[in-house]
C-alpha cells in the first residue's frame, strides 16, 4: 500500500512502531525518494576548480556525510543525517559547542540543517532547535537569517555544511 499524498501508508502512521514493520516503511520511503530523484536536476553540484567539471549534488553530500561520520576538527561542531535511508540527504541534525568566552560557553546547541534541491548552488537553511539570543537568528522561528551571516550571504558552490556550522559558531562569539 502506497500513499500518493506524501504520507506513509495508513498502517504505518502511528499504529505500528517502525521497528515492527521497517520493510513497509522503507518501501513507501523509496517511492517518495524515487519521485524526488526523477525531479532532481543532475546539472546541480559543486564545480571542480581544476577542470570545471561539476560534481553532482548527491556526490557532494556523500562527501560531506563521510567527513561528518569520520570526525573532523576539534569536535566543537558535529552533524549527520537525520534519516540514514534518506537518499536525498535533505535533513541533517547538527550540534555546536558554544565558544569560550561567550554567553553560550560550553553549552551544546542543537540545530537542523536543510539542504534543498539546489544545494550546493544555494546555501542550506539552518534552524536552531535550542533557544538562543543571537542577532543572526529569528526569535520566532529559530531560523538563521542567511543575509546576516557572511559565510551564507557570500555562498558559492564550494560552501559546505561544516563551513556553515563553523560560521554559526564564530557568530556566537560576537
Amino acid at each position: 500500500e502506497r500513499s500518493d499524498a506524501g504520507t506513509p501508508p495508513s498502517h504505518l502512521a502511528g499504529d505500528v512502531p517502525f521497528d515492527q514493520d521497517p520493510g513497509a516503511w522503507r518501501g513507501w520511503a523509496e517511492g517518495q525518494l524515487n519521485e524526488f530523484a526523477q525531479r532532481e536536476d543532475t546539472g546541480i553540484g559543486r564545480t571542480n576548480s581544476d577542470d570545471g567539471d561539476v560534481m553532482p549534488r548527491r556526490f557532494c553530500l556523500l562527501e560531506e556525510l563521510a567527513e561528518a561520520e569520520h570526525g573532523f576538527g576539534d569536535g566543537t561542531v558535529s552533524y549527520g543525517l537525520q534519516d540514514k535511508f534518506d537518499r536525498r540527504m535533505l535533513l541533517w541534525d547538527a550540534s555546536i559547542v558554544g565558544p569560550l568566552g561567550s554567553a553560550l560557553e560550553d553549552r551544546f546547541v542543537n540545530l537542523i540543517v536543510q539542504t534543498g534541491p539546489q544545494y550546493p548552488l544555494e546555501p542550506p537553511r539552518i534552524w536552531f532547535i535550542s533557544r538562543v539570543a543571537l542577532s543572526t537568528v529569528s526569535q520566532e522561528t529559530g531560523e538563521v537569517q542567511r543575509a546576516s551571516v557572511p559565510y551564507l550571504r557570500n555562498w558559492t558552490d564550494q560552501g559546505t555544511i561544516r563551513g556553515a556550522l563553523e560560521a554559526m559558531r564564530a557568530s556566537m562569539s560576537n
